[in-house]
């Protein structure tokens, strides 16, 4: 019920199990935001709201201390289909744009972000207040663990994330090629048109409350962000349909009508085409 409340289209089936090469049941997309930062000087005050989107802070430490853990026994049969030094590539571009965004969001903040997880409908189902520098492992995990914890075992999800190499090698489809063959959701088989981008329009939506937050107590930018993200999700819940229907327009017609196109055009085989595709 609690999933059902935001997204219906997404969370209203009673059948799971669909295997992940077909698409799954259910996809989701995450993604950081320091921009929605709190000045420690701002300070608390008594508490009067229960949020519905805040997963607790202790939830998120417990992930983090869980991951700990699992770092002083890395699991030896895990291995990433990605090169090594594609990771190596990919991981050195994070850190090196990641650094930046501490540097400018730890001093003087106890909240440094927020980590949201949305449907596929873009509608959000959860923050993490981000409290520590960078996007660390524990955030993204924690929104994934509160996802699964309210949803059938049998459950297959699909979760986008832009900088995934934190999360098991699964590594941005934004940096090397040879990740992109892999992670890139355009191409994996059953992942349609989901990109993961629809936190955009989240984060588009909650501009107008960054200078807000900032010098609000932190009580009170949660209740801002709950109300705001209460009413985003309601206008969209009750443009679903259109949305289906601009997607069907605008999404499968369009963009299959200009696949078939080029491969009209390119005067090579379907077979050829599929050959080069298997030796990358």
């Amino acid at each position: 019920m609690v999933l059902v409340m935001p997204c219906n289209a997404c969370f209203g089936g009673v059948t799971f199990g669909t295997s992940l090469d077909k698409g799954g049941d259910i996809h989701v997309a995450m993604d950081g935001n320091f921009h929605h930062c709190h000045w420690h000087s701002a300070g608390d005050s008594p508490s009067f709201y229960e949020p519905t989107y805040f997963i607790p802070k202790a939830q998120v430490d417990a992930i983090g201390c869980c991951i700990d853990r699992a770092h002083q026994h890395p699991s030896r049969w895990s291995q990433s289909t990605v090169p090594d030094e594609a990771i190596d590539q990919c991981e050195a571009l994070y850190e090196a744009v990641n650094g930046q965004k501490q540097k400018v969001s730890t001093e003087g903040f106890d909240n440094t972000g927020l980590m949201a997880l949305i449907c596929w409908h873009d509608i959000l189902l959860f923050f993490a207040n981000i409290d520590t520098p960078g996007k660390q492992q524990k955030y993204g995990i924690a929104l994934i663990d509160h996802l699964f914890s309210l949803l059938p075992p049998q459950a297959n999800v699909v979760v986008l994330y832009d900088v995934g190499c934190v999360l098991s090698h699964s590594l941005s489809w934004g940096h090397e090629w040879a990740c992109q063959l892999v992670y890139n959701p355009c191409l994996i088989s059953g992942l349609g048109l989901s990109d993961g981008e629809g936190t955009e329009c989240l984060w588009s939506n909650l501009i107008k409350l960054i200078g807000i937050e900032c010098v609000s107590s932190h009580q009170c930018c949660i209740w801002l962000l709950d109300h705001h993200a209460t009413t985003i999700g309601y206008e969209m819940w009750t443009e679903l349909g259109d949305w289906i229907r601009h997607c069907l327009k605008k999404g499968v017609c369009e963009q299959g009508s200009a696949a078939q196109e080029v491969l009209d055009n390119c005067d090579v085989s379907i077979m050829e085409l599929q050959e080069q595709w298997v030796n990358q």
